[in-house]
């Protein structure tokens, strides 16, 4: 959140908090909360990261199309 306020995006490594999914969850979604308060963008690159950005920086999320 720290990094956020100060403008920073944020790759979060989230694999040790795998060991716990119910923590991992309501952490992702206390991020998720807060990023949407401040304007910003939140997106998973894979099982282990977690992309943060602050206001103003959007991620551009594309569909895989078959």
């Amino acid at each position: 959140v720290e990094e956020l306020k100060a403008r920073n995006i944020v790759l979060l490594n989230v694999s040790k908090m795998a060991k716990w999914p119910t923590k991992l969850k309501s952490s992702v979604g206390a991020l998720k909360t807060y990023v949407g308060k401040m304007n910003g963008d939140i997106a998973r690159i894979d099982n282990d990261k977690i992309l943060l950005t602050p206001s103003r920086v959007k991620i551009v999320k594309k569909i895989k199309r078959k």
